[in-house]
């Protein structure tokens, strides 16, 4: 899933966020389905305790396959990426499950907004709740970035709203990370993913080479910062938001070193200005 973006510099390459979030990464994520985001929703279901009239916002909201989903639990849902190859995906996908373009516009289905997380165009305090999903956190190499990503969750949740952030559980990941692997898509497509962990700037990169069977070869690359839970709370705890619990996997088992998922859920205490 796509975040926001720092600015290019002229003559440097965009940032590895601003190229990867097309549609072969898509296709290489297919096996993530809806029967997982249902899993997914239904745990959120149960600890944030969504009612009809809640507003909520998934942050990189990418194909929607949650957001389809989370948008029959609330009043008001609103998918925000920065990606309009997978935002177009995701509006596909509303309009499949409502029944077609005409009874899709008719209904309550989901706004779709193409922006940058760190500059969320939202008004302060206008939702109750916030999620985060899929490993979407830690994409910037500055910190001071990835922390303003919180700043700004802070900003557009309402006093008391709440926050679900699901990301890489560290001892899980380097316990099994495979150096490469290969695999082939059912259109022939064969797919060879590289990873390799940064241990100095605690990041996890990865490099997938993507050939059709005709010869044309993507290639594209992703980096994502690891946070412990500590770390995270820390930091959440500095922009007003504070932690009430975390969670392992989307059964609602607590988190422990060798759980799945890294689930922390935080809540926006004190008041807007």
């Amino acid at each position: 899933m796509s975040t926001g973006p720092t600015q290019p510099v002229a003559g440097r390459p965009k940032p590895w966020y601003q190229v990867a979030f097309q549609e072969a990464y898509l296709d290489l994520y297919m096996h993530r389905d809806q029967r997982e985001a249902a899993r997914a929703v239904r745990f959120l279901q149960e600890v944030l305790r969504f009612t009809p009239e809640d507003r909520l916002l998934d942050l990189c909201c990418g194909p929607g396959r949650h957001l389809a989903l989370l948008g029959d639990k609330v009043g008001v849902a609103v998918g925000l990426d920065l990606s309009l190859v997978l935002l177009r995906r995701a509006h596909r996908h509303f309009v499949v499950l409502g029944g077609g373009e005409q009874a899709s516009a008719e209904s309550t289905r989901p706004l779709l907004i193409q922006a940058d997380m760190l500059r969320l165009p939202l008004d302060m305090g206008v939702f109750d709740h916030v999620v985060n999903l899929f490993t979407s956190f830690g994409y910037f190499e500055r910190e001071v970035e990835n922390q303003g990503v919180l700043a700004e969750v802070a900003r557009v949740l309402r006093p008391g709203g709440m926050l679900a952030l699901d990301h890489i559980n560290e001892p899980v990941m380097l316990g099994n990370l495979e150096p490469r692997s290969e695999r082939e898509l059912p259109d022939g497509r064969c797919v060879i993913e590289v990873r390799r962990w940064d241990a100095h700037a605690r990041r996890v990169e990865k490099d997938i080479t993507c050939q059709r069977p005709d010869g044309l070869v993507r290639r594209w690359h992703e980096s994502v910062r690891v946070y412990q839970p500590d770390e995270l709370e820390s930091m959440m705890r500095s922009e007003g938001l504070e932690p009430v619990a975390r969670h392992g996997d989307y059964d609602g088992n607590p988190w422990r070193e060798d759980a799945p998922r890294m689930i922390l859920l935080a809540r926006r205490v004190g008041s807007n200005p």
